[in-house]
């Protein structure tokens, strides 16, 4: 698959590919859901390898590629942030805890 996005013919609906080696389950259904608010949208397997997002557009405008290409901007920033979290999120916690705890339990 050469080009992860594009746009229908009619302008009306586009779609972005994201495989699934690298952005998960989560990942696609939460920036799928920042975009419901505007667009309709669908999400579903495309093929074993890639999940297929689809957007509608609800009041006729057309779907810019610029709004898939951020769609697919935020899928990588959202999976970043999932794995950064997975990954260092007990260490920023005991961060957070010895910051705000009293002085004299240090």
């Amino acid at each position: 698959m050469e080009v992860p996005f594009g746009v229908s013919e009619d302008g009306l609906r586009g779609h972005v590919y994201a495989a699934k080696v690298f952005f998960s389950r989560e990942c696609v259904l939460a920036v799928s859901n920042l975009y419901a608010g505007k667009y309709d949208v669908s999400v579903e397997p495309f093929g074993t390898e890639h999940v297929k997002i689809t957007i509608y557009s609800r009041d006729g405008s057309s779907v810019k590629e610029e709004m898939l290409r951020r769609l697919t901007k935020d899928l990588v920033d959202y999976q970043m942030k999932m794995d950064l979290q997975k990954e260092f999120g007990g260490l920023r916690d005991r961060i957070v805890e010895y910051a705000f705890a009293p002085v004299r339990e240090r």
